[in-house]
């Protein structure tokens, strides 16, 4: 039983079950897996590993037209911050001594001359790197207009992640950048701009090449596509929350109500998440071509309706917490030695007192709220399968397909028979309220009160469910068609009403938790005019000041705008982020420039550059997010570092490297770690353990003897 169970473990810890998932899951594995794969084989093979060399991106798992405006946001931060460097460059140009670089140049070539006069001009340029890589070149003027650029760089890449946390791979790209230009260029006393820029802009010009045509050619996916799949997982999980039915709890004890309520709140916090990643995307609705039932438009008004179902959720969870207290309360007044618990007694004057204080009491009025209410929650569970069901057939892989060579057949009899049975439901309960009598009502109002959320919530649920079925029947009888970019495919202001959204399930949920009895403001009108207040524009018609006057008033104004600029560069959270993260760059970055003692020769022997970028994305707006970024990139750099030595020996044996082997590891290890690394919620965790990996094979690729990419001091193969 250990060794399934184990496995078991293994395929849900790297998301295995993805490959037995929505067929779109597997699509999305292998087109990153042929993109990545693609990419490792540029530096495998020798004719294109002079050129391709390592570099970071992002693989192409989103949705074409984001991953495209990714990438094209990418490529101009990229290019922007390589301009910033080249200008660092040719400003630390004009600031160094040339006659201390020719006296410099003399004596290096003196020296190696000295050490064999019959070195051919390979064997002289690879010695004269190493010098240079000694920090024999440096100077403090150079240096300073480095760390200047680099400070100035680093603040404004990491300001721009702290006010749009969705850049974070570009600006990781631009940061690490600036860091190469910035610990390499002092070395260097000539013009070496292209050069350096090649070190980092070819291979990410190659892998972007690459990932760009995975995206449009292999199974691209639209943001419509994505969205509904993410509604469909929602409207899944709000099947589920609905089966936290009165009848379910009615026999619960406490425990068992507790770990209910546990499993649905774990439940609606999954819709949440789902309902976050959808909304991120869903500014992406105009921008692409798709082909479904659904047009963008559409697919903006169901994101709409499904946020207000999850919203109406709110009063399933008054009603289960309250169900939660009467069952702890009960619990606590029938202990067998008659003894009142801490529960009983804090609750005397407010439970022990009322009808439901024991626990059959509870239970008949738990039996009365189901019993009054069982066709009702029947009708809204089945009505929420059909939407999912709908939601399931748009996204699927034969309708996706059949679209292109005929039209799929329109399935209308669960629709209808789901939204028939809602209505009635819907005229029964409108019918029973109706006909309800005083005389017919319990006698106490707090034994009434749970009747009154639940029916309040049924309420508001069946009638966002009714409007959403007869909206997707409406789609359902249409024929599979392309949708263009342009209004058509683009939120409709005039008919979805996103302001109105949370403010009304707001209202709702204030409703239930006040009883459902109180009427609350809603869309007041606002006057144009407050007695007693005059406009602005009047104001300022009536305005009597003086020329000297406005001169004083305005620059008033721009002392103030400068003191709040001040103010908000020192004190605001962004900014104030962005200076420590500089400040980091240049504490780390200090020993890379410092040549007398050593330290230089030390920085690039250990490969100092790394544990700079490494400090720099590592850092976090918040000291709880530092603290929990730093622990996650530990713990990926022990799971690259494991996973990659054991790539490299399977790989590679006994021997320097083998590229056949090397290639084929690749396949089956991108297979195994793609899942996790796409979906897997911890990023820095993930992010980490692929570039430590990337890195080991990496270098102990090109440290082989044979190798045609020259590295000074390499750090070795495999543990080395």
């Amino acid at each position: 039983m250990a060794v399934p169970k184990l496995l078991s473990s293994f395929i849900d810890a790297l998301y295995l079950k993805k490959y037995f998932g929505r067929w779109s899951d597997r699509w999305t594995i292998f087109r990153v897996w042929l993109a990545l794969w693609a990419c490792c084989l540029t530096w495998i093979i020798n004719p294109s590993a002079r050129k391709a060399g390592q570099a970071f991106i992002k693989f192409p798992s989103d949705p074409t037209p984001i991953y495209l405006t990714q990438t094209f946001m990418g490529g101009i931060v990229v290019c922007a911050v390589w301009g910033w460097s080249v200008l660092a460059m040719k400003l630390a140009l004009l600031a160094r001594d040339p006659a201390k670089d020719q006296a410099t140049y003399a004596a290096v070539n003196q020296t190696i001359f000295r050490e064999n006069p019959d070195m051919q001009p390979a064997q002289i340029e690879g010695r004269f790197l190493e010098k240079v890589f000694t920090g024999i070149f440096l100077q403090a003027g150079s240096s300073a207009i480095y760390a200047v650029f680099l400070f100035i760089g680093i603040y404004f890449v990491f300001l721009i992640r702290a006010f749009v946390p969705r850049l974070f791979f570009i600006m990781v790209f631009g940061s690490i950048l600036l860091c190469i230009y910035a610990t390499l260029g002092p070395l260097l006393p000539i013009w070496y701009a292209v050069e350096l820029g090649q070190i980092f802009m070819i291979p990410y010009g190659y892998y972007l090449g690459i990932t760009v045509v995975c995206s449009i050619f292999i199974v691209p996916q639209s943001v419509s596509h994505s969205i509904t799949e993410k509604l469909h997982a929602q409207t899944t999980m709000i099947k589920e929350a609905l089966q936290l039915s009165p009848e379910r709890l009615r026999n619960m004890d406490d425990s068992q109500v507790a770990a209910a309520i546990a499993e649905w709140d774990n439940t609606r916090n999954q819709i949440i998440q789902q309902a976050e990643l959808a909304t991120l995307q869903t500014g992406f609705l105009a921008r692409e071509i798709s082909m479904q039932k659904a047009s963008g438009k559409d697919v903006q008004k169901l994101v709409e309706m499904v946020k207000m179902m999850r919203f109406c959720l709110s009063g399933q969870s008054i009603f289960i917490r309250h169900v939660h207290r009467r069952v702890r309360a009960s619990a606590g007044n029938t202990r067998t030695d008659g003894e009142k618990t801490p529960v009983a007694q804090a609750s005397q004057t407010s439970v022990e007192s009322l009808p439901y204080a024991s626990a059959p009491a509870l239970r008949d009025l738990l039996a009365s709220v189901a019993a009054s209410s069982d066709r009702q929650i029947r009708s809204l569970q089945k009505g929420v399968e059909a939407f999912t069901n709908f939601l399931d057939r748009e996204t699927s892989m034969s309708h996706a397909f059949s679209g292109i060579f005929k039209q799929p057949p329109v399935v209308t009899e669960e629709l209808e028979a789901a939204l028939s049975e809602l209505k009635q439901a819907i005229a029964e309960a409108a019918a029973g309220q109706g006909e309800k009598s005083s005389a017919d009502k319990p006698t106490s109002n707090r034994a009434s009160y749970l009747h009154e959320v639940w029916q309040m919530f049924l309420c508001t649920f069946s009638s966002e469910l009714e409007t959403a079925l007869e909206f997707v029947l409406e789609i359902e009888k249409r024929p599979v068609k392309l949708w263009f970019p342009g209004r058509q495919n683009g939120p409709a202001e005039e008919e979805v009403k996103k302001e109105h959204a949370v403010p009304r399930a707001m209202r709702r949920r204030i409703e239930m938790a006040l009883g459902g009895d109180a009427v609350l403001p809603f869309e007041e009108d606002i006057p144009e005019r407050i007695e007693g207040v005059a406009s602005s524009l009047e104001l300022g018609q009536d305005s009597t000041m003086s020329d000297s006057e406005r001169r004083r008033s305005s620059a008033l104004n721009i002392i103030q705008r400068i003191y709040r600029g001040i103010d908000w560069f020192f004190t605001s959270v962004e900014s104030t982020f962005s200076l420590k993260v500089g400040i980091l760059a240049i504490c780390l970055a200090v020993p890379a420039w410092i040549y007398d003692n050593g330290s230089a020769e030390f920085y690039y022997r250990e490969k100092g550059l790394w544990a700079l970028i490494s400090g720099v994305t590592a850092k976090g707006l918040f000291s709880g997010e530092t603290t929990f970024g730093f622990i996650q990139r530990l713990l990926g750099v022990i799971i690259g570092g494991v996973v990659a030595l054991a790539m490299w020996y399977i790989s590679a044996g006994s021997g320097h490297g083998n590229a056949y082997g090397l290639a084929a590891v690749f396949a089956v290890s991108l297979a195994l770690f793609i899942p996790w690394r796409i979906w897997n919620p911890n990023f820095l965790t993930h992010i980490t353990a692929t570039t430590s990996g990337a890195l080991i094979i990496g270098y102990s690729w090109y440290d082989r003897p044979d190798s045609p990419v020259p590295v000074i001091w390499g750090p070795g193969q495999g543990w080395e």
